[in-house]
């Protein structure tokens, strides 16, 4: 007989809390160093970052100098993961967006300059 192992259920709501030496809103850009924690406190949770640029003028370029890390996951209940931002940003148009989704859910941070 299998082992039977726990399946991780992506639809638990985690709590998310950004910190960083240069914060999240507002950010050096030219020297990110921000993160965002996610806990899952009531139960296992998957997520994934992604980085959205919110200025009409700068394109996809801009965000090639930023790092997310790690750019996906899971947590298990009661255990936390924070997710890093690095790099360098070179938009022009105020900053951007960290968009960490989980469960068919997503929650915006704003990395504003």
């Amino acid at each position: 007989m299998a082992a039977q192992t726990d399946q991780v259920t992506p639809t638990k709501e985690p709590t998310l809390s950004a910190a960083g030496s240069t914060g999240i809103a507002p950010a050096d850009c030219t020297a990110l160093d921000g993160s965002v924690t996610v806990l899952a406190s009531d139960g296992p949770v998957e997520w994934t970052a992604a980085l959205t640029d919110t200025a009409d003028a700068t394109g996809a370029d801009s965000l090639s100098g930023v790092i997310v890390d790690p750019p996906s996951g899971s947590v298990a209940a009661g255990e936390s993961r924070t997710i890093g931002i690095h790099g360098i940003y070179t938009g022009s148009g105020g900053g951007f967006e960290l968009a960490i989704r989980y469960g068919g859910r997503s929650v915006d941070f704003p990395v504003g300059c």
